[in-house]
């Protein structure tokens, strides 16, 4: 009985196969969207922004990745006005990306990790201040696998805490991240 039941068990767990997950490697990509700007002191201001990202999906369950990009001035133009033009000059932030992989195609993500934002104020009639700050980046989202190595992903982060009023002076922004991206997938 011994023999039979051996190599069947044996056969029977050899034979069984796991579904492949759609989204493990390494990865490299871009993204554009809006960029909400909060330096403490004025009304929140939105303007264009982009970065690129590298990262791996190294389990079914979590990624890490690194972004680094910049945004647009929120300066309006034609415009005369009291409110300063804020811009993030650069910004770089390192995440965690706990994720769930519904099926082959979609996942969703949250990030979670910490951020560094270098930006510059330009007060009206003033010179243009700058100021670098680190702060928790947080945010979630969704990718879809639409070719074999390519996915499309959409999110929100948002870098930093928020700046307090300083008189005469200016403490840095945070910035909530509302993007596209596509993502070449290397596997």
């Amino acid at each position: 009985m011994k023999k039979f039941l051996m190599p069947a068990i044996v056969t029977g767990l050899l034979s069984m196969s796991v579904a492949p997950v759609a989204f493990a490697g390494p990865y490299v990509g871009a993204g554009a969207g809006v960029f909400t700007l909060n330096d403490g002191a004025t009304a929140k201001k939105s303007t264009g922004g982009g970065y690129l990202k590298v990262g791996h999906d190294f389990h079914e369950y979590m990624g890490a990745e690194i972004r680094g990009g910049l945004s647009g001035s929120t300066k309006e133009e034609n415009i005369v006005s009291p409110v300063p033009a804020n811009k993030i000059d650069f910004f770089v932030a390192a995440l965690l990306k706990p994720r769930y992989q519904f099926n082959e195609q979609f996942v969703v993500y949250g990030l979670a990790g910490g951020g560094l934002i270098n930006a510059t104020q330009t007060p009206i009639g003033g010179l243009k201040r700058d100021k670098s700050k680190f702060g928790v980046a947080y945010g979630a989202g969704l990718s879809v696998q639409v070719m074999d190595n390519i996915s499309l992903s959409a999110d929100w982060l948002h870098i930093g805490s928020k700046p307090k009023p300083v008189a005469g002076g200016f403490d840095g922004l945070s910035a909530d991240m509302y993007t596209a991206s596509v993502e070449y997938r290397f596997y």
